[in-house]
This record gives C-alpha cells, sequence and structure tokens, in this order.
C-alpha cells in the first residue's frame, strides 16, 4: 500500500528510478585493523560471503590508506574500495596527505569525506569539507558524506 502512494506521489518515472536503485552498504575500518595479515583476513571474509552475491547491494569498504591498494587489489567483483578521507589539495608538499588524483589513479571510486571524527579533531570546518567534495568529484571520485 505504501509503495502504490509513493509510487503515485513521486510518477512512474521517479518511482522506477527509485525501485532499480541499490541498497549502499558501507563500512568503516577506521584505524584498523593492525596488520596486512588481519586486513587480509577480513579481505577474506567479505569475499567469502554469501551477501556479497547480492547484486542488489553496492558493498564499499573504507579501509586505512596503508591498505587501500592491497583491498583494491582483492576486491574483484564483490566489493568496492574507499579511502577515509582525501585532501583538498592535488599534487604537491602537502605530506601526510592523499589526493584524489591518487585514489582515481588507484581506481579507488570512493571516498569518505566530513567525518565527524575528522570534524572534531582536526576542527575540519563545513566549508573545508565542501570545498574537499567538490575537489574530489572533480577527480571523478564519489564522496561519501558524513
Amino acid at each position: 500500500h505504501n509503495m502504490l502512494a509513493l509510487a503515485s506521489t513521486l510518477g512512474r518515472k521517479s518511482y522506477s528510478a527509485l525501485a532499480s536503485r541499490k541498497f549502499f552498504v558501507g563500512g568503516n575500518w577506521k584505524c584498523n585493523p593492525q596488520s596486512l595479515k588481519e586486513a587480509t583476513s577480513l579481505l577474506n571474509s567479505l569475499n567469502e560471503s554469501k551477501a556479497m552475491a547480492a547484486t542488489s547491494t553496492e558493498v564499499v569498504v573504507a579501509t586505512p590508506h596503508v591498505f587501500l591498494e592491497h583491498a583494491k587489489s582483492m576486491a574483484g567483483n564483490s566489493f568496492e574500495v574507499s579511502a577515509q578521507d582525501c585532501s583538498l589539495q592535488g599534487l604537491g608538499a602537502f605530506t601526510g596527505e592523499i589526493s584524489p588524483n591518487m585514489l582515481s589513479e588507484m581506481g579507488v571510486r570512493y571516498t569518505i569525506v566530513g567525518h565527524s571524527e575528522r570534524r572534531t579533531y582536526q576542527k575540519e570546518s563545513d566549508e573545508l569539507i565542501a570545498k574537499k567534495c567538490k575537489y574530489a568529484q572533480s577527480q571523478g571520485i564519489t564522496v561519501i558524506g558524513c
């Protein structure tokens, strides 16, 4: 009943687009795990999961930067890989940063931007986050906004 009401409210085209969208499930590993061996074990578990076979669900895993390339190499068609943040800058003298350009070159299509921990601990403002989003998108990266 609710779906019929939604369909009539949205109109046929909009409802069809909504109904055909995939569910999005994202997991942020934060500052975990401690080792490549542990990361490999987690990634193997993801690859072996029957839930990953569901074509109606897009699964994205945000690993620490040190595991991005490894996760990407293990992802296959099971899941996508995301960075946990990206720089507002492109390439240059920005120690410790990872640029959207670098992510794109690695084949990483997603990044988290605006996480509450970065807002709290790094004092990232809405203005800075908006700039990061705009720059990441200009480099072809899909932003997962928090």
